[in-house]
């Protein structure tokens, strides 16, 4: 017999089924069938061991044989039908009474499975071959070497243990030919679901074993991909038995923790790739070898591994509480006897639960999302939020063990800020909060991070575009949403504390403008800051940090750090459109001055505004005008779109507080809005605010806040009567009059030396000799004039100063102030004269013309007598033109200052004579006949100069042309007055002043100078 076998094993390959040949097969065949047979025949135990022998001998001919004959094709189908079967039943045998294999054995088995490999190439004959029962012998073999339970201390197995050998490649055609058998075992479940398919032939033992132990690649992806026939067999059986084949699935699952762990360790390798930083503790043991090829209907072998997870999670879930609780504290790690609970497996716990929630975060199109769409409203309704639910309270739990092992969650723990950061937790729960489905335990876990681990978070929030738009959404849930035990408000709540935080560390204005999310916040923020009467009292009196800030504040002070675009928002500017100025005074004005008007009170009962308890946030050492919501009101102030808005909504009540803090913005929002109409300022006492501040300036303030209060009191002193009678009527008005007076003065002295003590009084120098006329000036030999030298950082506050003295001198009360300052006046004297740049000299002259008019009334011969003042005038209209542009400074660098001359001129020395000539022109009837002879020479010679220069050919400076109009006007206008007595006339009876005259209207140098002589100035001329 054994022969025979050979002989038909060398022969039978080369015999084909050709004409004249069909015998030979059909002997072949008929061979095949006894040749399978013999593999049925039972080893009795009875019969000696020879006989037994000498069977298992002749078996293992007849199998190579076989496996010979599978060569030739004619013969598959009768091999299919015949062999198979056989083979089964020897396996099936040969397994039960074999605790190990013999090299021997391995090589008859693989031969066998070599033989059906050829075999099954046909689907017809795969068919054949699946219906034999084959499925469960190969599920057997494959597990030989994992047949008892599995130790959960893998880290402790030994490869020395007594434990049943099978040779590499006899497992490996096990599981190919499993593999390839799947779906034709599958689709037996039509005729007999209860017995037929994969989960009923072991299938799920072999994947799970062979996926547990294998290193291979190539079988690792072999065996992911049994296992998802295994899934899609489950999901697409019959109603009726599906819960039962369910069942079986997740038990017989469970039996294998090993390839748990792989499973775990896979996904969560494949999350810590790429970043050395994360040195994650290896609970899970060795992770799966995969594979860079696709696997099955998936991009690579790792999002079929994570498939599985999610699918052997969900049915665990499902099923009854034991193998739920099972498979749970294996993802966990809570029954592990290899490691320790420490804080870095919890540590690992939490990445493994956020690189889990990442992968379920696509709800569209990821790698747990059904390919069948009849299947997908399960998966979102059901499957998808049960294992969300689990994660995230894995997730909490461990935050809580990690508490619990370190006494407090140690915010310096780089590893675990680490974890959290690479892993995205905190993305990984937002994406959750805007679904009803887990948005409680996703807000647990939300507000613990924010708790224990604020920088992170709020890091997080701020980089993704997704993240921080889904916290700008949160703040907008409408009010009836059910969220079981999350209310809207609280949602609110959070938002609005991690925005104010976000924005306190400077970090939430450039992530809004990054991912272009800024007219989103406003309106959301505006939104929110509004709906504070929806909120319970129970969400306002949570604390989620320990701010006991409302809603409202937070939310501004959110806003303050959207707009504010600098590192850190108390020190960074805010930056608005007049759009987004425009919206927010419109929708917040209200609400923004209510709370600061609420913080000015309770800081004047000496108490914060709203909590004192938490050193973190420090309110109690911040000021009042530091505040967000300040900074706010004053950017929003500072807009002119805004500022009507504000004043309807008592916005300059609290910014009247605010000025009296001495802020400067506040300050120059009142300026703006006092324009014009100043009652509204008058009636919240904006002015007693600003005056307030200046009468304590000299201590506190800086030179930026004297100068918005100065221009303020000039604005309403000049504008109108109603202002003037208001800032004259103030507590304060004698201090700000002293201020300037103060200021004024301090330009004449250095080091402490007062430059008017060097120089004797005007009226003591002149000599009424004509011999000693020249004498009748100061004598500049004796005073150091450069230091009455304006700088330009002093420019702005000395002419805001002396504008506002010259408007008070209308002021019955101010003026008697003004006139008794001694000190003020010999000052004065020396800067008309002395001054630079020229537009200071013309304000001091305004001053002193202004004061002109009330020589009769008010001044005396001890003040501003006739013929000190005239004197003045005197010498300064006998200064030459190009005298006054001293040490550097460029008159063209200083426009005229319009509070003090009411001009739009640049100022020259032209507009500082002209002034110089309309005050002579009010004194000129008070005069002595000699002063005014004397006075009208000098201005023959002025006239006759300014005539001289403007029609002598050549190319005319601009500086000299600039107010040359105006200089002529004021000069004849002199002239026509003294026409008026013959005694006068005497003094304009001089040829070179007629000469000029007709000069003058000869040339007539307007039309003469067309690219000259513009404008105003033409007027003039």
């Amino acid at each position: 017999f054994t022969a025979a076998i050979a002989v038909i094993s060398s022969c039978g390959p080369h015999i084909t089924a050709s004409a004249g040949e069909s015998s030979n097969i059909k002997c072949l065949r008929d061979c095949i069938e006894l040749l399978s047979n013999v593999l049925t025949i039972e080893e009795s135990p009875s019969v000696n061991e020879p006989k037994n022998s000498a069977l298992q001998q002749l078996k293992r001919g007849c199998i190579f044989a076989i496996e010979r004959l599978s060569s030739n094709s004619s013969l598959w189908t009768t091999i299919a039908s015949t062999f198979v079967p056989g083979v089964s039943q020897y396996l099936f045998g040969y397994i039960d009474d074999n605790d190990g294999l013999a090299p021997l054995d391995n090589a008859n088995i693989g031969a066998a499975l070599r033989a059906i490999q050829r075999v099954v190439s046909l689907p017809t004959n795969a068919r054949t071959v699946a219906h034999t029962g084959i499925g469960a012998a190969l599920s057997s073999l494959i597990c030989i070497r994992n047949d008892s339970d599995e130790d959960e201390s893998y880290t402790t197995r030994s490869s020395e243990g007594a434990i049943s050998q099978i040779d590499c490649d006899v497992e490996n055609l096990a599981l190919q030919l499993l593999h390839s058998l799947a779906p034709f075992i599958t689709a037996m479940c039509d005729h007999d679901y209860e017995n037929a398919g994969l989960i009923h032939s072991g299938a799920v033992d072999a994947a799970c074993c062979s996926l547990s132990s294998n290193r291979d690649p190539v079988n690792t992806k072999l065996g992911l991909e049994l296992f998802l026939s295994i899934i899609s067999e489950v999901e697409n059986i019959g109603e009726p038995m599906r819960d039962a084949h369910s069942s079986l699935f997740v038990n017989t699952v469970m039996k294998h923790n090993g390839f748990i762990r792989r499973l775990c360790a896979t996904m969560l390798h494949s999350g810590a790739a790429g970043n050395n930083a994360t040195q994650m503790e290896p609970i899970y043991g060795p992770a799966l070898s995969l594979s860079e090829e696709s696997c099955a209907n998936f991009g690579s072998s790792l999002h079929a591994a994570v498939s599985i997870l999610f699918s052997i999670a969900a049915y665990c879930s499902l099923t009854d509480s034991l193998v739920n609780t099972a498979f749970w504290d294996a993802f966990f790690e809570k029954r592990s006897r290899s490691i320790k609970d420490s804080s870095g497996k919890q540590a690992s716990i939490v990445a493994a639960c956020a690189v889990f929630l990442n992968y379920l975060g696509d709800e569209g199109t990821g790698i747990c999302v059904p390919k069948d769409v009849s299947k997908l409203e399960y998966y979102l309704s059901v499957l998808l939020p049960c294992v969300r639910e689990r994660l995230l309270y894995g997730l909490h739990t461990a935050f809580m063990e990690i508490n619990a092992l370190s006494g407090k969650c140690d915010q310096k723990d780089s590893s675990l800020q680490n974890v959290l950061h690479h892993f995205g937790v905190t993305q990984a729960c937002l994406s959750m909060c805007t679904t009803s489905a887990n948005i409680d335990s996703a807000f647990t876990v939300l507000e613990t991070l924010l708790h224990d681990f604020p920088d992170v978070t709020l890091s997080a929030i701020c980089s993704e575009n997704h993240s921080l738009g889904t916290v700008f959404e949160m703040l907008s849930i409408p009010a009836e949403s059910d969220y079981n035990d999350t209310k809207p408000e609280t949602l609110r709540q959070f938002s609005a504390l991690a925005l104010s935080l976000a924005g306190k560390q400077g970090i939430l204005g450039p992530a809004t403008k990054r991912f272009g999310l800024r007219s989103v916040a406003i309106a959301s923020l505006s939104a929110a800051c509004l709906a504070d009467q929806l909120d319970t009292g129970e969400c306002i009196e949570e604390d989620l940090a320990g701010s006991g800030l409302s809603i409202p504040t937070m939310c501004i002070r959110s806003l303050v750090g959207v707009l504010s675009l600098d590192n850190k928002t108390d020190e960074g500017m805010i930056i608005l459109s007049s759009g987004e100025a425009k919206a927010i005074s419109s929708s917040l004005g209200k609400k923004l001055s209510e709370i600061i008007l609420a913080r000015f009170m309770k800081h004047a009962e000496g108490q914060d505004l709203e909590n004192d308890t938490d050193p973190d946030e420090n309110d109690n050492d911040v000021s009042v005008t530091e505040s967000p919501e300040v900074l706010l009101l004053c950017a929003l102030a500072s807009k002119k779109e805004a500022l009507s808005d504000l004043c309807a909504h008592g916005g300059l009540d609290a910014l009247s507080l605010v000025a009296a803090e001495g802020e400067t913005s506040a300050i120059l929002a009142l300026h703006e809005a006092c324009r014009g109409d100043p009652s509204p300022i008058i009636d919240v006492e904006g002015h007693v605010s600003v005056m307030q501040v200046i009468a304590s300036a000299k201590n506190n303030a800086s030179r930026d806040v004297e100068l918005a209060c100065m221009d303020l009191l000039v604005t309403l002193c000049t504008e109108t009567k109603l202002g003037r009678d208001a800032v004259s009527d103030a507590e304060f008005c004698d201090s700000c009059i002293e201020f300037a007076s103060h200021l004024i003065c301090s330009l004449t002295s250095k080091g402490g030396d007062d430059l008017t003590d060097n120089e004797s009084s005007v009226e003591n120098e002149v000599d009424e000799s004509e011999d000693k006329k020249t004498k009748k000036k100061i004598d500049t030999k004796k005073i150091d004039t450069s230091r009455i030298l304006v700088v330009e950082q002093q420019l702005p506050i000395t002419l805001a100063s002396l504008s506002f003295l010259t408007a008070l001198l209308s002021v019955q009360k101010c003026r008697e102030k003004i006139f008794q300052d001694d000190k003020l006046r010999e000052c004065l004297k020396l800067m008309a004269l002395y001054s630079g740049p020229s537009i200071v000299q013309h304000a001091v002259v305004l001053f002193l013309s202004a004061s002109a008019r009330y020589i009769r009334k008010d001044c005396t011969e001890e003040s501003y007598s006739v013929h000190f003042m005239s004197l003045i005038f005197h010498s300064v209209i006998e200064s030459p033109q190009s005298g006054k542009s001293k040490q550097g400074f460029h008159e063209s660098n200083f426009p005229a200052f319009n509070n003090a001359s009411g001009l739009q001129e640049e100022c020259n020395q032209n507009l500082v004579h002209a002034s110089a000539c309309s005050a002579i022109e009010c004194l000129l009837c008070y005069m002595t006949a000699e002063l005014r002879s004397e006075i009208t020479l000098t201005l023959q010679r002025l006239f006759t100069a300014v005539l001289d220069y403007a029609t002598s050919p050549g190319k005319k400076l601009e500086r000299k042309m600039r107010n040359s109009g105006m200089l002529i006007c004021s000069i004849t206008s002199i002239f026509v007055r003294l026409l008026g007595s013959a005694e006068n006339n005497v003094l304009l009876l001089n040829s070179s002043l007629l000469n000029s005259f007709i000069k003058f209207a000869m040339t007539n140098p307007p039309k003469v100078l067309p690219k000259d002589i513009l404008g105003e100035n033409k007027t003039y001329w």
